[in-house]
């Protein structure tokens, strides 16, 4: 079979954004108790496509992620986003992820204690030697009424 993608692409048409989504993947991010929360994230890795390349092969994210496979946190992600950048040759380079994070509550009056999900999302982007990261947590929230 013809290796199409690293044939010369006389076009020159530049993709923003070429990539994965909704990859399914085991990840461990800190915890402060217990050092590591192993958890399954949802991952979208993106990177632009110059002009001078008519495509990729879409399982180099996934070897960008094997060799990061240890621990992803906003210590680590600039990282993969820099070896991502390096292995596609990209300018810029993006990784979502989606996850649950747990951690022990204390019911108020019995005192029972259960683990509480939180959804958590690690946003990072390079662009050229320019880093972002954003950090979302969803935090459910339960009100009472003040006569219950």
């Amino acid at each position: 079979m013809e290796d199409m993608q690293n044939q010369a692409d006389e076009r020159g048409l530049p993709i923003d954004e070429v990539g994965v989504t909704n990859l399914r993947y085991p990840i461990a991010v800190l915890d402060p108790k217990r050092e590591k929360q192993e958890t399954i994230a949802q991952l979208t890795l993106s990177v632009n496509l110059p002009h001078h390349f008519k495509g990729t092969h879409m399982s180099r994210f996934i070897e960008v992620l094997n060799e990061h496979r240890g621990e992803v946190t906003m210590h680590t992600l600039p990282e993969i986003l820099r070896d991502m950048q390096a292995k596609f040759e990209a300018d810029s380079a993006r990784v979502e992820v989606r996850f649950p994070y747990f951690i022990e509550q204390q019911a108020p009056i019995s005192g029972a204690k259960a683990l509480m999900d939180y959804d958590c999302t690690f946003i990072g982007k390079v662009h050229g030697e320019e880093d972002d990261f954003i950090l979302g947590v969803q935090v459910p929230v339960a009100s009472l009424c003040p006569c219950s």
